[in-house]
Order: structure tokens, then C-alpha cells, then sequence
């Protein structure tokens, strides 16, 4: 497991539910329903039940964290690129192509004053001649309602 963070949902039913969403080195997120929590301490009734699978990055999943939208995940991967998911059916929503050639290695959601998706991410490379480490860090708006994520350099 390289990531995990909790989310709060939203069923179909417009009923409120917690989703844990785990990430790993094999390129996918497992979506888990909480139990309700009145039932996390009685042993019976108090399984979690994968929701859905999130498929999509090439390799490593290096950090998935919750946005602002509804039952939306965003994802940072090894591949370089960041994605954004639908917690509920596990579809993707869209997606960055190719940040970089260097993994993805962290990133954040924010919310601004507009209520637009803020995300921060950081990419690090080593040049393999030097051996120096090149540290990058971004700041872009994101549309998660579209094929692409839209960016928006701030």
C-alpha cells in the first residue's frame, strides 16, 4: 500500500457513506465502504465491502487524496501522471497526460475562493550524470468535469 485516504461520500440513494481508498504499486485504488459507525465496534455487521476498483496508471500509485467534488478521488502516479476518479463506480474522470517523465510523488487538493479544485503536486528527478535531485513544485486550477483536467497555472 503506497496511500491511503478517507472519503465522504454520497450514494446513489443520497445516502451519506465513508469510503477508505487504498493505493499500490501495481497501478489501481480499491475503494472500501465503511461500515456505519454505530456498527464499527459489533463484530457482526461491521465489514467493509470493496465499492469499487480504480484502473488506469501504469505502475505505482504514489498518492490518492480526496477533492472537493462530490465522491471524486484524485490520483498521482508513477507513470506521471495525475487523475481524477468517480470513488463511487471506480470510472475515471479525467485525466493529466504525461506531467512529466518523473513520477508524481505527491499532491494535494485546496479549494479557493471560487470553489474551483486547487491542486498542488510535486514531481522529483535525479539527473543521472550529476546525481543532483530536481525538485518541482506546481500549482494549477483543475476542471474534474472533463475528459482532460484543464490547468490553469496559477
Amino acid at each position: 500500500m503506497t496511500s491511503v485516504c478517507v472519503v465522504d461520500g454520497v450514494t446513489k440513494e443520497n445516502i451519506k457513506e465513508e469510503f477508505v481508498c487504498t493505493a499500490d504499486r501495481e497501478g489501481k485504488i480499491r475503494v472500501t465502504r465503511m461500515p456505519p459507525a454505530d456498527l464499527r465496534t459489533d463484530i457482526e455487521g461491521s465489514g467493509f465491502d470493496i465499492q469499487s476498483f480504480c484502473f488506469g496508471h501504469e505502475g505505482l500509485v504514489a498518492k490518492v487524496v480526496p477533492s472537493f467534488s462530490k465522491n471524486v478521488i484524485v490520483s498521482g502516479g508513477g507513470d506521471g501522471t495525475i487523475r481524477a476518479w468517480d470513488c463511487l463506480t471506480g470510472k475515471q474522470i479525467s485525466k493529466i497526460v504525461k506531467v512529466s517523465e518523473s513520477p508524481v510523488q505527491d499532491l494535494c487538493v485546496m479549494q479557493n475562493d471560487e470553489d474551483e479544485n486547487i491542486i498542488g503536486f510535486y514531481l522529483s528527478s535525479i539527473d543521472l550524470e550529476s546525481g543532483e535531485s530536481n525538485t518541482l513544485l506546481f500549482d494549477y486550477s483543475i476542471d474534474l468535469c472533463g475528459e482532460d483536467l484543464s490547468l490553469i497555472h496559477i
